[in-house]
Protein backbone atom coordinates (compact mmCIF):
# COMPACT_ATOMS: atom_id res chain seq x y z
CA UNK A 1 0.00 0.00 0.00
CA UNK A 2 1.24 3.46 -0.83
CA UNK A 3 -0.75 5.10 1.96
CA UNK A 4 -2.46 4.00 5.18
CA UNK A 5 -6.11 3.02 4.82
CA UNK A 6 -8.86 1.61 6.97
CA UNK A 7 -9.39 -1.94 5.72
CA UNK A 8 -13.19 -1.68 6.18
CA UNK A 9 -13.28 1.06 3.53
CA UNK A 10 -11.36 -0.93 0.92
CA UNK A 11 -13.23 -2.63 -1.93
CA UNK A 12 -10.92 -5.64 -2.16
CA UNK A 13 -12.37 -8.52 -0.07
CA UNK A 14 -8.90 -9.72 0.97
CA UNK A 15 -8.59 -6.45 2.91
CA UNK A 16 -12.20 -5.74 3.86
CA UNK A 17 -12.68 -9.23 5.36
CA UNK A 18 -9.15 -9.65 6.71
CA UNK A 19 -8.53 -11.28 10.07
CA UNK A 20 -4.98 -11.83 11.28
CA UNK A 21 -1.74 -9.90 11.63
CA UNK A 22 -0.59 -7.24 9.18
CA UNK A 23 3.03 -6.05 9.20
CA UNK A 24 3.76 -2.50 8.11
CA UNK A 25 7.39 -1.47 7.53
CA UNK A 26 8.92 1.85 6.61
CA UNK A 27 12.34 3.43 6.55
CA UNK A 28 12.73 6.96 7.85
CA UNK A 29 15.79 9.17 7.90
CA UNK A 30 16.44 11.53 10.78
CA UNK A 31 19.24 13.93 11.56
CA UNK A 32 20.76 14.71 14.94
CA UNK A 33 19.33 18.22 15.05
CA UNK A 34 15.77 17.00 14.42
CA UNK A 35 15.86 13.75 16.42
CA UNK A 36 12.28 12.95 17.47
CA UNK A 37 11.49 11.60 20.91
CA UNK A 38 8.03 10.12 20.27
CA UNK A 39 6.10 8.38 17.55
CA UNK A 40 2.32 8.62 17.50
CA UNK A 41 0.79 5.86 15.38
CA UNK A 42 -2.56 7.65 15.21
CA UNK A 43 -5.61 5.43 14.85
CA UNK A 44 -4.86 1.71 15.12
CA UNK A 45 -7.51 -1.01 15.02
CA UNK A 46 -6.72 -3.19 17.11
CA UNK A 47 -3.70 -4.77 18.81
CA UNK A 48 -0.36 -3.29 17.77
CA UNK A 49 3.31 -4.01 18.37
CA UNK A 50 6.08 -1.53 17.53
CA UNK A 51 9.73 -2.22 16.72
CA UNK A 52 12.27 0.42 15.80
CA UNK A 53 15.54 -0.87 14.33
CA UNK A 54 14.64 -4.30 15.72
CA UNK A 55 14.11 -2.99 19.27
CA UNK A 56 10.74 -4.01 20.73
CA UNK A 57 8.98 -0.92 22.08
CA UNK A 58 5.85 -2.66 23.30
CA UNK A 59 2.36 -3.90 22.57
CA UNK A 60 -0.84 -1.91 23.05
CA UNK A 61 -4.43 -3.13 22.96
CA UNK A 62 -6.23 0.21 23.28
CA UNK A 63 -5.80 3.92 23.89
CA UNK A 64 -3.31 6.33 22.38
CA UNK A 65 -0.50 4.61 20.50
CA UNK A 66 2.33 6.94 21.50
CA UNK A 67 5.77 5.42 22.07
CA UNK A 68 9.04 6.87 23.33
CA UNK A 69 11.53 6.16 20.54
CA UNK A 70 14.45 8.18 21.94
CA UNK A 71 16.48 5.06 22.80
CA UNK A 72 15.73 3.30 19.54
CA UNK A 73 16.19 5.91 16.78
CA UNK A 74 19.63 6.88 15.55
CA UNK A 75 20.92 9.42 13.08
CA UNK A 76 20.47 8.25 9.51
CA UNK A 77 18.10 5.58 8.20
CA UNK A 78 15.85 3.78 10.68
CA UNK A 79 13.48 0.85 10.17
CA UNK A 80 10.01 1.10 11.71
CA UNK A 81 7.90 -2.06 11.98
CA UNK A 82 4.30 -2.05 13.19
CA UNK A 83 2.37 -5.30 13.55
CA UNK A 84 -1.40 -4.96 13.82
CA UNK A 85 -3.59 -7.89 14.76
CA UNK A 86 -7.23 -7.45 13.82
CA UNK A 87 -10.37 -8.92 15.35
CA UNK A 88 -12.64 -11.40 13.62
CA UNK A 89 -15.72 -9.19 13.17
CA UNK A 90 -15.17 -8.50 9.46
CA UNK A 91 -14.03 -12.02 8.61
CA UNK A 92 -17.01 -13.66 10.29
CA UNK A 93 -19.26 -12.08 7.66
CA UNK A 94 -17.69 -14.33 5.01
CA UNK A 95 -18.72 -17.52 6.82
CA UNK A 96 -22.04 -17.84 5.00
CA UNK A 97 -22.31 -21.62 5.62
CA UNK A 98 -21.61 -21.34 9.35
CA UNK A 99 -24.92 -21.03 11.22
CA UNK A 100 -23.29 -19.86 14.46
CA UNK A 101 -21.33 -17.15 12.67
CA UNK A 102 -24.36 -15.99 10.73
CA UNK A 103 -26.48 -15.87 13.90
CA UNK A 104 -23.81 -13.58 15.38
CA UNK A 105 -23.83 -11.35 12.30
CA UNK A 106 -27.62 -11.19 12.01
CA UNK A 107 -28.40 -10.92 15.73
CA UNK A 108 -26.07 -7.99 16.21
CA UNK A 109 -26.58 -6.51 12.76
CA UNK A 110 -22.77 -6.60 12.64
CA UNK A 111 -21.38 -3.75 10.51
CA UNK A 112 -17.84 -3.75 9.17
CA UNK A 113 -15.43 -2.33 11.75
CA UNK A 114 -12.16 -0.44 11.33
CA UNK A 115 -9.07 -2.58 10.87
CA UNK A 116 -5.35 -1.94 10.42
CA UNK A 117 -2.98 0.96 10.91
CA UNK A 118 -4.99 3.99 9.83
CA UNK A 119 -2.75 6.79 11.10
CA UNK A 120 -1.69 9.43 10.61
CA UNK A 121 1.75 8.47 11.94
CA UNK A 122 3.71 11.40 13.34
CA UNK A 123 7.08 11.92 15.02
CA UNK A 124 7.56 14.75 17.48
CA UNK A 125 9.79 16.00 20.29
Amino acid sequence: MESLKDFKDMAEPEFKNFMGTIVYTAEVSVSGSAMPRYINLGKVAYICELKVNGKDLGTDWFGDRIYDVSGALHEGTNTIEVKVTTLMGNYIQTLKDNKVAQRFVLKRNQPYVSAGLIGPVMFYR
